[in-house]
């Protein structure tokens, strides 16, 4: 699979960094998924019960991440930890749906995404909560700017 396949994604409603990012800021749900279809799915099931719009806190501290979805995780990042209310529900469907993929078992909402380290950069913000909705995403690729919601 090249880059992290599809998946679902929280995604803020309101502005969250400067425009020369090139990925949407998001908050991953599910990653690393094989098909549209199944994105779609997952998308449904979490939709249908708990709904589309969520609350997620923002640590306002950057940092650089480990490895989140696999020893062989293609991009570095850095970015903010965060903090949901629902995220244990939210890894109960993904769990009782059987659907293949990555759940991101701490959420975060990068920042920077970098092959080498030394290209990463790091930019405090303010702790804040985040108002997101639910998105079906293609992340194919390892271009961030090529990433999309469906």
């Amino acid at each position: 699979m090249d880059g992290y396949g599809f998946g679902v994604w929280l995604v803020p409603t309101q502005h969250v960094f400067h425009p020369d990012t090139t990925h949407i800021p998001h908050i991953t749900v599910m990653c690393n998924m094989e098909n549209s279809d199944d994105a779609k799915k997952l998308k449904k099931i979490i939709s249908e019960k708990l709904g589309n719009i969520f609350v997620i806190y923002l640590n306002g501290k950057c940092e650089q991440f480990g490895v989140s979805y696999a020893s062989n995780d293609p991009l570095m990042a850095t970015g903010y930890f965060c903090e949901s209310e629902e995220w244990q529900s939210l890894k109960e469907i993904v769990e009782e749906s059987g659907l293949k993929g990555s759940f991101s078992e701490r959420p975060h909402l990068s920042y920077c995404y970098a092959k080498n380290s030394k290209d990463l950069k790091i930019k405090h913000t303010l702790s804040r909560p985040l108002v997101c909705k639910l998105e079906k995403v293609d992340i194919r690729g390892l271009e961030t700017e090529r990433w999309k919601v469906l």
